[in-house]
């Protein structure tokens, strides 16, 4: 089998367009841009603190990761017209951040639980006392996190952009930066360090801090960064399979008591590819786990899809989806979304999961079932990072059976996924 970089010689290409370059901000004026709307946003009633979860900041680059945390006894209308609005506003006059995430005091207190940031910083209001886990119960939450990041991990981005031969440089540089990320977080969940990805995350780094005041050197330098993160990001995902089959993190199947929901049968597509365990889609995120996974294949696979059909879809081991399967047999709210949005040829009934995991999900459902409460807040990710269009929305994945319009919608969508899935079929024979 051709090797990672045999594949990546076959979309080489000898010019390259550099477009959408980030505008410099420099550090004052981004200190001046960050207190101004601590200002504003603490003017509004039930705002507990504010925090930061970008692990560092590079003005011009990255785009602050904000967190809010409201109090317990809060108006969510109030929310809705003050806090929300006014982030929206400067959002709108602004791009140095991202919308904030929303959390509840209490939950907030969880967040080590459902998405550990390498780092926060608080900015406004009173420290919070964070709930820790215990040494293996940590460990295993950080590898789910991990799990969830690889699924929506910046090849995503990359493949499409080397195979035009169009790099967006702003967002390029950010995603770059969250591969840095993904490789940190590697070294938590793991406590392995390897080398060679070592240097690389010096060299992003470098490369982020250095954006501005390098010369026209730096396109070249940023071109031949993503090629050697797209291999560096396919390597973490093998060695990450290695590391959850070694910690028996990988959990085996109990054929005997194998059990499909009836809602979740109804949706199977089988105009898969032969080999796949699972599928998951949803409006950004395309992916397809498969039993039998080599770096170099998968990556070859990806880049003729794309070219076949102009959307991409990531190519992952089935050792990845033990974390979908989980959710899926979990339990309220967040369960019956997900079950509805993991379309899945083997499931992996009746496992002995981990109460972590069990605990993650209460968290994660208490979590969702909050946010669906402010109809105003615009499109941002969930907490496992996968993109969704504003979370009280589901129209993207599978519907509740009943309702009529999203049944018709359901059929739709079924319709085009049995074409992209039939084309993935040859793309794959």
């Amino acid at each position: 089998m051709a090797s990672i970089a045999e594949v990546l010689k076959t979309i080489q290409l000898s010019a390259y367009e550099y477009f959408a370059d980030p505008i410099e901000l420099k550090e004052e004026i981004y200190l001046h841009n960050r207190d101004q709307l601590v200002r504003e946003v603490t003017r509004f009633a039930g705002l507990h603190s504010i925090y930061i979860a970008n692990y560092q900041v590079y003005p011009g680059i990255t785009k602050l990761d904000l967190i809010y945390v409201l109090l317990e006894q809060h108006d969510p209308k109030g929310i809705e017209s003050g806090l929300i609005a006014s982030s929206r506003k400067m959002l709108s006059d602004t791009s140095f951040f991202q919308f904030p995430r929303l959390y509840t005091e209490i939950m907030f207190r969880d967040i080590y639980q459902l998405s550990p940031p390498l780092t926060l910083q608080r900015l406004h209001g009173a420290e919070i006392r964070f709930n820790l886990l215990p040494g293996e119960e940590r460990s295993f939450t950080w590898c789910a996190f991990l799990n969830d990041r690889l699924i929506v991990s910046p090849l995503n981005f990359f493949i499409p952009e080397l195979i035009e031969g169009k790099l967006a440089v702003a967002e390029t540089l950010r995603q770059l930066e969250a591969t840095r990320d993904i490789l940190l977080h590697f070294n938590r969940a793991t406590q392995k360090k390897i080398p060679q990805w070592e240097t690389f995350i010096a060299e992003i780094t470098d490369l982020l801090q250095t954006w501005f005041k390098s010369g026209l050197g730096r396109y070249q330098r940023l071109k031949e960064m993503v090629r050697q993160a797209v291999a560096i990001l396919l390597e973490v995902i093998e060695s990450f399979c290695k590391h959850l089959t070694k910690e028996k993190l990988v959990f085996s199947q109990d054929k005997s008591k194998v059990s499909v929901p009836e809602d979740a049968s109804k949706l199977l597509v089988v105009a898969q590819p032969v080999d796949y365990a699972a599928s998951f889609f949803t409006e950004n995120v395309k992916s397809i786990f498969f039993d039998q996974w080599q770096s170099g294949a998968a990556l070859q696979k990806m880049i003729d899809t794309y070219r076949k059909t102009k959307e991409f879809y990531v190519y992952l081991p089935k050792e990845l989806a033990v974390q979908l399967e989980q959710y899926a047999h979990g339990i309220d709210f967040h369960t019956k979304q997900v079950q509805k949005a993991l379309v899945v040829k083997k499931w992996l009934g009746g496992l002995a999961f981990p109460n972590v995991i069990d605990a993650r999900n209460r968290l994660i459902s208490k979590q969702q079932e909050f946010l669906v409460r402010y109809k105003s807040l615009p499109a941002q990710s969930d907490i496992f990072q996968y993109p969704v269009d504003k979370p009280q929305r589901w129209d993207k994945f599978a519907p509740f059976l009943g309702d009529k319009l999203a049944v018709k919608r359901e059929l739709e969508r079924k319709q085009l996924q049995e074409k992209i899935c039939a084309e993935l079929v040859g793309v794959s024979g």
